[in-house]
């Protein structure tokens, strides 16, 4: 057998290895709770009647890859898209308050344009020279703050102030589950002795 010809088998037998491992690792079908055949379809019409969908848009134009302007702030009633298998070109972070980190994803990058499917194969990038477009992530009442960082330059181009446009949305919507908190809290407990009692006449 040539050299090729192993490195092939060894890459077909990859995929076969991991999947029995993982077939190893996995729960027993035995057991009724594990087993998917017997497991009620989710309704997920209904799960998304339940849902919200809020989420928080940020809205930027660009004047050269470097100069980006946030044209606009809203949390709006849709569903953040998911970001499963996006490209790594902008990486979003969501901060709250004390710059702890809330959330983070990739995402595309409102100045690469996809074009027609290259020679070689696959589609074609570039890089515009003025574009505008928005970031959208999931609604958090603690959310402060989101920085985009272009990954391939290693910049940071975009860090916004959500807090307006949080604290806007839930004194429109002051009923909304997510915008309920406490106004009062106990801070401290303090015992005052009660007056003597006088008696009169």
């Amino acid at each position: 057998m040539t050299t090729n010809s192993r490195r092939r088998l060894a890459w077909w037998l990859l995929p076969v290895a991991v999947g029995v491992a993982l077939w190893a690792g996995a729960p027993a079908f035995s057991d009724p709770a594990n087993d998917p055949a017997v497991q009620p379809i989710p309704d997920f019409a209904a799960d998304i009647a339940a849902d919200e969908a809020k989420s928080i848009v940020v809205r930027v134009s660009f004047n050269g890859r470097a100069d980006a302007t946030v044209t606009d702030i809203q949390v709006v009633d849709e569903r953040a898209p998911s970001h499963l298998g996006a490209p790594p070109l902008s990486k979003v972070d969501v901060l709250g308050e004390s710059g702890d980190l809330i959330g983070t994803f990739n995402d595309w990058h409102p100045m690469w344009e996809l074009g027609e499917e290259a020679a070689g194969g696959g589609e074609t990038r570039r890089l515009n020279p003025h574009a505008s477009g928005r970031w959208i992530a999931p609604f958090d009442r603690d959310a402060t703050t989101i920085v985009v960082t272009d990954i391939a330059a290693a910049d940071e181009i975009v860090r916004a102030d959500l807090t307006e446009a949080i604290h806007d949305f839930c004194l429109a919507h002051p009923d909304d589950e997510d915008c309920l908190q406490a106004d009062l809290a106990v801070e401290a407990v303090t015992v005052t002795a009660a007056p003597p009692i006088g008696l009169v006449g």
